[in-house]
């Protein structure tokens, strides 16, 4: 992934999607759609992301990005240090914390 300008996840709807976080954690910059799991796969102030099912919207964005619009080294690089927090460790981590937080209350 880490040879692609940008990534296109247009979807409606995810669950947590892979493909975002992953190509991020390559350092590829992801465009994106303002739907649910999408938007929570990128950083809070992110500029690549459209609403959903605008097709107008996403292909002027597209144009912005191949035009040279944005600063692709440094979303690169802000795409890279989000996606580290989605590490194996880290995840781990959270986990044993959201389970032990759970035990606690039961």
């Amino acid at each position: 992934m880490s040879a692609f300008d940008l990534i296109v996840a247009p979807s409606r709807h995810e669950g947590f999607p892979l493909v975002p976080v992953e190509a991020q954690a390559a350092g590829t910059p992801v465009l994106v759609a303002n739907a649910p799991g999408l938007r929570e796969s990128v950083v809070s102030e992110w500029p690549l992301i459209v609403p959903p099912d605008d097709a107008a919207a996403l292909a002027s964005m597209l144009d912005q990005t191949v035009e040279g619009f944005y600063d692709l080294t440094k979303l690169r690089a802000t795409a890279k240090e989000w996606a580290a927090k989605f590490d194996f460790e880290n995840t781990a981590l959270q986990y044993q914390e959201a389970y032990n937080d759970f035990f606690k209350l039961a």
